[in-house]
């Protein structure tokens, strides 16, 4: 689920921009807790239109993970909008590494029975991330597109493929960021990564053009 800013009069306002000062001035954390509730009455409007599950991630800043109120908001939107379990991924950056680990453990433990998993995007970008898979119960690794991009050639990347045996060995998901070429989906299909995003499958799209792609 992506946000996006129209303003009135500036028009479109990119996320690069407003994102960073949502997060300097504390207004991320609304922000996020608005989006997370827009996407439970998307999945609900899905489920009841198709009677399919859909597993739909958001990202969120780290902040939600030193509060323990993160469980009962999730707890509410899966009571209001009836989401079949495994409904809401929450997604955070590698850059966004949480500092009180048992913590954030703690929330992610609050969180299992509604299934919801946890992706660590970007991945490789940062520099602790190895420590941090064996203390954190991540579920799904996004390998950030600048390694993707080294496939276009049709050649194999030495650290695409050791996030892969790594993964693999920790029995987590992987989705490859920013597949926009044959090639590499050609590449990626061939390895055990699981699933992929980019402008080759689909591109950003409103949620009414979203569930016509999907069925």
């Amino acid at each position: 689920a992506l946000v996006r800013w129209h303003h009135p009069d500036k028009g479109f306002v990119s996320p690069n921009d407003f994102i960073p000062i949502a997060e300097d001035t504390g207004q991320i954390i609304q922000l996020d807790l608005h989006l997370l509730e827009q996407a439970a009455n998307q999945i609900q409007r899905w489920q009841q239109q198709t009677n399919s599950n859909f597993r739909v991630t958001v990202n969120v800043s780290s902040r939600h993970f030193a509060n323990l109120e993160f469980v009962g908001f999730i707890d509410r939107l899966y009571n209001t909008y009836q989401l079949k379990p495994g409904s809401l991924c929450i997604e955070i950056t590698e850059s966004g590494l949480i500092e009180n680990l048992a913590l954030a453990t703690r929330i992610i433990e609050g969180l299992a029975p509604h299934q919801v998993k946890l992706c660590l995007d970007d991945f490789g970008t940062g520099y602790s991330a190895l420590g941090y898979l064996h203390q954190f119960p991540i579920h799904i690794l996004k390998i950030d597109k600048s390694f993707i991009d080294h496939l276009i050639h049709g050649q194999n990347h030495p650290l695409v493929e050791a996030i892969l045996t790594l993964a693999q060995s920790l029995n987590l998901e992987v989705v490859a960021e920013g597949i926009e070429f044959d090639t590499q989906l050609s590449v990626l299909s061939q390895t055990s990564c699981t699933f992929g995003q980019g402008f080759l499958i689909a591109k950003p799209m409103p949620a009414a053009e979203a569930i016509c792609y999907l069925i």
